[in-house]
């Protein structure tokens, strides 16, 4: 597979990006009447799986996040359509920091439908992300609700989360733009 050989080429820690992997889709199929995009997961998998290869051309780490994009951009993902990648790009740019903005002339540039699939899909990949912090892979497991006006992430840990929780917490603000909806985080 395409994502697996980039991977295998860039990603210096792949045990998280693998974690992270596992983490977005189990919210991926936590959250599926939320977001609506039920043939998306793939997507959201590869973007997952390349989302830190960029730490390879950024040793330091400033902007892995944006060498990610390109690379994946650049890159011949059989598999996977033009438009496809540049979603799966798009969703590993904004897995930190940055929300997306019409400000991004990338962003600017993809259909208004494939925007909102980047908004959701990078949402779920910021907390995932979150949810490895300390790239131990303290999270064993996840289950998700609604409850109100809140999403409630519930934690089977592997090893103490304290970290995981603090970082998806401030990772979700994605998430409550898009969604609408404030994240809680307990522990099983």
């Amino acid at each position: 597979m395409a994502v697996e050989a980039l991977a295998a080429g860039h990603d210096l820690e792949p045990s998280h990006s693998k974690q992270d992997a596992f983490l977005a889709l189990r919210l991926f199929d936590e959250t599926r009447g939320l977001h609506g995009l039920a043939a998306d997961r793939g997507l959201l998998e590869a973007a997952a799986r390349l989302h830190d290869i960029g730490w390879s051309a950024s040793p330091d780490g400033s902007q892995h996040h944006k060498h990610a994009f390109r690379m994946i951009r650049d890159a011949s993902l059989d598999g996977f359509t033009e438009g496809e990648r540049m979603v799966i790009a798009h969703v590993a740019r904004y897995h930190r920091r940055a929300s997306p903005r019409l400000a991004h002339k990338g962003f600017a540039a993809l259909s208004p439908e494939d925007r909102a699939r980047v908004e959701r899909l990078a949402a779920l990949l910021r907390i995932a992300d979150g949810l490895d912090r300390t790239h131990r892979g303290a999270v064993r497991d996840l289950t998700c609700r609604v409850e109100g006006d809140t999403f409630l992430i519930r934690l089977v840990p592997a090893l103490s989360p304290e970290a995981e929780i603090a970082a998806a917490l401030k990772k979700a603000d994605l998430f409550k733009k898009v969604f609408g909806l404030g994240v809680r985080i307990e522990v099983e």
